[in-house]
């Protein structure tokens, strides 16, 4: 009864001290602003740069990638068909 007891008092602590950790950092968001938009990839200070800004930045690279994997693909199921 009493190892029961104890059990209890230490898991209403431990309680305890997660919901006043998780206020905190609700708090400590809710004082930076609003969240960032769903797109963001990094937030810098007060500035976000979006997903699509690196995307537009390596556009032909990332072209040049995409054709890479046509070939590939292409190769492949040449490949199985001739099996």
């Amino acid at each position: 009864m009493n190892c029961s007891w104890r059990w209890t008092w230490g898991a209403g602590v431990a309680g305890a001290v997660l919901v006043m950790a998780l206020n905190a950092s609700a708090q400590g968001t809710a004082a930076q602003g609003t969240a960032p938009p769903k797109d963001a990839a990094a937030t810098i200070g007060t500035e976000v740069i979006s997903l699509s800004e690196p995307e537009k930045r390596s556009a032909t690279e990332l072209a040049s990638l995409d054709e890479q994997r046509y070939r590939v693909l292409d190769r492949k199921l040449g490949l199985m068909i001739a099996e």
